[in-house]
């Protein structure tokens, strides 16, 4: 795995060993016996993922900007919720092109502009598995191609309503009755809007299937 941009190796720190307890089709876990940079030996339970990535799809029109959502069924909380559309890098596929597919497999969707925005660690006390964010815009409705696994289905949710949900104090729904518990959706709209703003700048747009942040 490269090195992550924001973390600073410590010299001090040593793994001693790894052992593997599990190994699923997507997930494994180990646990691994290390030396802390304090010097203290302890065994922490390692989860291992794949890389993935997710994209916040715009849809710029004469009324406003829409936000292209899927709902969708996530069986680990026994029903359904709003994210952007995400999935897991294949090997050797870049970051980009991989936002690229998820996006078209799961919305139809095809977008002629591919803009990252960060690489993140959703998980860092347990995991090394890192999430790269991309901004989609110029879109072109096609079909979508979902796996037999994937139970979703998609909204366009316009974009200031929903941000201006997120920023409330307190859970509610926007104006299109949407709710979004899903931290990655939550943290790339934000993204988008503060991008949106002029605040920041993203890294250079990159054509659909090309390049990586």
């Amino acid at each position: 795995m490269s090195p992550i941009d924001g973390v600073r190796p410590d010299s001090k720190f040593e793994r001693l060993a790894r052992e593997k307890r599990f190994q699923g089709r997507v997930v494994g876990v180990s646990t691994d016996r290390m030396i802390l940079p304090n010097d203290v030996e302890v065994v922490h339970e390692v989860v291992h993922l794949p890389d993935a990535v997710c994209v916040v799809p715009l849809i710029e029109s004469g009324d406003g900007t829409e936000v292209v959502l899927v709902e969708q069924f996530r069986g680990a909380l026994s029903g359904h919720i709003y994210e952007i559309p995400a999935g897991i890098l294949e090997k050797g596929e870049a970051p980009a092109a991989c936002a690229a597919r998820e996006l078209a497999e799961e919305t139809g969707y095809r977008a002629a502009k591919v803009t990252p925005l960060t690489v993140l660690c959703p998980t860092p006390g347990t995991s090394s598995h890192r999430m790269h964010f991309f901004l989609a815009e110029e879109l072109t409705p096609g079909t979508a191609q979902l796996e037999p696994a994937e139970c979703l289905r998609v909204e366009q949710i316009d974009f200031d309503n929903l941000l201006t949900s997120l920023l409330r104090s307190e859970p509610t729904t926007s104006d299109d009755g949407v709710v979004v518990v899903d931290a990655k959706t939550h943290l790339a709209l934000l993204h988008v809007a503060w991008l949106r703003e002029g605040k920041t700048g993203g890294g250079e747009a990159s054509h659909a299937g090309v390049g990586e942040p």
